[in-house]
């Protein structure tokens, strides 16, 4: 096993790439579980890094930056690097270039580089398409490449049962999977015994990792100021005590679900206040804490979170329907609440869900913090969200209860579902090839059906029968794909540290995609749905309702990003648009949301998942898949950012804020896993009007409002940061389903937020 002291020192970076290359390659003969548990323990703790004297937790690991503790592993997503097995090329080419090995130890990295190309996870899952699959399905470079659909690679949005792991502690865990591991032997069950046997050996290595970090909170209390010894040496013997029992405190249990969270690769961090709220409630009876001290170890909690940066991940939510123990469960809320307000962060993604047996104070709060500039915490409707969870998900209500946000707003169930987002869809490019018979001009691809060019649909019912069968060919390769990632992943891997804390694997025996998951369903991320509505409601218009616009000027005006056809552009720009309330377009967008999310739940069953189901998120890739999508008949310019979310394409909301929430209301929330409304408002609303503010918030969500995404901000401090990043480097924005600090936005991504409209 690999000992090295964790630092940034890029020979250390490459001393991890080669180790777990060699223990992989030295495992290549035995089962994929015991392999996996093999090549985790040479990632940990060697890819850790070092406490600092300051820390209330351990657990710290950096996978998402530009330097990162290591590039090749396992993990079940890294950014842009895949899933399961990972080789992120892109940084090991820049480390290799800085790092100035040594000829045998660089000639070493290129080989374990070719070696990963074909045997990394997403290359295998590639390398299993169909020759129909792969043509439908030709590129992964969503980033840079034109297309109506991509497949992603990852095993993301997973909630943990962390109830189960702090009840159990370490040592009962691991007793709980050997026992299982035995029981499977008997029965004659190989698989299962060596899934099970990995699963232990995997917590040896989470013991050695507690050992790890208290070895080094030890040798920093000796060299540090008398307030932080102290905080130290609690440390390391919370370190010390986790691999011997179950925690006793609510620190103890924090920091087990932490150093779990990191290494498993969850990034989510569940129902909070489920699992620590009793536990906190008896540190405060007995006087082992008390509130200032918990809410300054949970801001140093969130400050790690952050540092982290899984911008769409990090998830902490707290209220809802579903808990055992609200009093003590809305005693951790409301600290968690208050940490949130003075850490000031763009992470962790603190939710709230709102349900009527909680503390109302909660929501007050909720809003004191969203007015003070915080984008945190997210508001979810439970009277809304719960019943639209059964329906979507075909679940009863007593499952329905434990949904949890995850990513960008996707919904999955705590510990007891995966949906992990595994293919995108951009709705506006497929309106582009219905626009010209299936054929993509940019890459020269006849890349759908043939459903015919513009001018041969005599009438917009036909255009739209056109535009629904390019939506569903897309839809029915993404729903393949996210089938066949599921399976490879499960036969490349165990995926022990999710196998040990999702139901019901260990009572099947059965690994987490092998089988075990209680509900194995899938999601379909869309981008562009507004746009789209408002350019066919604009050809609708002009071309069949008026006959005022020819179908070929259209086509030649968008492939001309409208310059030379500017009084069009101008007609197009003109047209009604959606979120103003007005009918004929909310109808229509209503109606495309609707198809494609019906015609995507269908598709489960075809391909053999519990659920598959669309999600109307939006991240930055509203923006970052418009610069490579074409100009539209809604007067979107080439190149330019799309609609976010279910939300109006930025600046065409007109009518003000209730028609703009109007609008949102006309969706369905029962058929899809989860929708991103953004709403930005100016501070002066929640400083003068917060009445105001409160009455509109409360109508919207008992009129059907699902969720709430706020930001609360003055344009003139955005235009400011835009010229003086400097000073503004605490400016959090919402972005869409995550929130990040403005200055380190792109620049066009920046310019879509202050295009968004902001209610006064």
């Amino acid at each position: 096993m690999t000992t090295l002291c964790p630092t940034q020192n890029i020979a250390s970076t490459f001393a991890i790439d080669l180790a777990i290359t060699k223990t992989y390659q030295e495992h290549a003969d035995s089962h994929p579980a015991l392999r996996e548990a093999a090549v985790l323990a040479e990632q940990f703790p060697a890819a850790l890094l070092p406490l600092r004297e300051t820390d209330s937790f351990a657990g710290r690991y950096q996978m998402e930056m530009a330097t990162v503790t290591h590039h090749i592993g396992f993990l079940p997503q890294t950014q842009g690097s895949g899933c399961g097995y990972f080789c992120n090329e892109t940084n090991l080419w820049a480390d290799l270039e800085a790092a100035q090995l040594d000829a045998e130890t660089e000639t070493a990295v290129r080989a374990a580089v070719d070696f990963w190309r074909t045997e990394k996870t997403d290359a295998k899952i590639r390398a299993a398409y169909s020759p129909e699959l792969a043509a439908m399905l030709p590129s992964d470079e969503w980033l840079t490449e034109a297309g109506p659909a991509f497949p992603l690679y990852r095993m993301a949005g997973s909630h943990l049962d962390y109830t189960k792991l702090i009840a159990y502690g370490i040592p009962g865990l691991r007793t709980h999977v050997s026992n299982r591991a035995q029981e499977l032997q008997a029965d004659g069950d190989k698989n299962g015994y060596a899934s099970f046997t990995a699963c232990a050996h995997v917590l040896e290595t989470l013991s050695n990792c507690c050992i790890f970090y208290a070895d080094q909170a030890a040798e920093l209390a000796q060299n540090t100021s008398s307030e932080n010894r102290e905080n130290l040496l609690q440390l390391r013997s919370i370190l010390l005590a986790l691999p011997e029992r179950a925690p006793h405190t609510a620190r103890e249990a924090l920091q087990l679900m932490y150093l779990y969270c990191t290494m498993s690769g969850a990034n989510n961090f569940g129902r909070m206040d489920i699992y620590t709220g009793p536990l906190l409630l008896a540190d405060l009876e007995h006087n082992r804490t008390t509130e200032e001290r918990t809410i300054q170890q949970l801001c140093n909690l969130w400050e790690l979170m952050a540092e982290a940066n899984h911008e769409t991940s990090a998830r902490i939510v707290i209220g809802g329907e579903g808990r055992p123990d609200p009093v003590a469960a809305d005693a951790f809320a409301a600290l968690a609440l208050e940490a949130t307000y003075r850490a000031g962060l763009h992470l962790p993604q603190l939710s709230l869900r709102i349900c009527a047996e909680q503390n109302p104070a909660l929501y007050d709060r909720a809003l004191d913090c969203l007015g003070a500039g915080r984008t945190f915490p997210i508001l979810y409707n439970d009277d809304i969200n719960i019943p639209s969870v059964m329906k979507a998900f075909n679940i009863p209500r007593t499952e329905a209860i434990h949904y949890v946000p995850y990513g960008c707003g996707e919904y999955v169930l705590a510990d007891r579902s995966m949906g992990t987002p595994s293919g995108l869809i951009n709705m506006l490019a497929v309106l582009d090839l219905t626009l010209r018979n299936g054929y993509e001009p940019n890459s020269h691809r006849q890349w759908g059906p043939q459903t015919g060019h513009l001018h041969e649909h005599k009438t917009f019912a036909s255009l739209m029968t056109a535009y629904r069968k390019q939506v569903e060919f897309f839809i029915q390769a993404l729903a393949e794909q996210e089938a066949l990632e599921y399976q490879v992943c499960g036969e490349h891997a165990c995926f022990c540290m999710h196998t040990m804390l999702y139901d019901d694997c260990i009572a099947r025996g059965k690994a987490v995609f092998s089988g075990g998951l209680r509900y194995l369903g899938g999601t379909m991320e869309s981008y562009g749905q507004v746009n789209t509505a408002d350019a066919l409601h604009a050809i609708r218009t002009l071309i069949y309702d008026e006959q005022s616009l020819d179908p070929h000027a259209l086509l030649e005006a968008i492939d001309a990003n409208f310059d030379g056809f500017e009084p069009l552009h101008h007609r197009l720009k003109q047209q009604t648009k959606y979120g103003n309330d007005e009918d004929n377009v909310d109808a229509l967008a209503a109606e495309i949301h609707e198809h494609l999310c019906l015609f995507t739940q269908a598709q489960a069953k075809r391909v053999g998942l519990h659920n598959y189901l669309v999600v109307v998120i939006n991240n930055s890739a509203n923006t970052l898949l418009g610069r490579n999508t074409p100009a539209s008949a809604d007067g979107r310019m080439r190149g330019t950012a799309m609609a976010n979310g279910n939300n109006p394409a930025s600046g065409m909301d007109k009518k003000g804020v209730t028609a703009f929430l109007n609008s949102l209301l006309k969706m369905r929330t029962d058929i899809h896993a989860g929708a991103v409304q953004n709403m930005k408002f100016s501070k002066s609303i929640f400083s003068r009007q917060r009445p105001k503010l409160e009455v509109l918030l409360d109508t919207y969500f008992k009129n059907g409002g699902a969720q709430a995404m706020l930001t609360v901000v003055n344009p003139e401090d955005l235009i400011q940061a835009q010229k003086h990043p400097e000073r503004y480097q605490s400016l959090i924005v919402r972005v869409g389903g995550f929130s990040a600090r403005f200055v380190e936005l792109d620049s066009d991504v920046q310019g879509e937020i202050l295009a968004r409209t902001l209610n006064d």
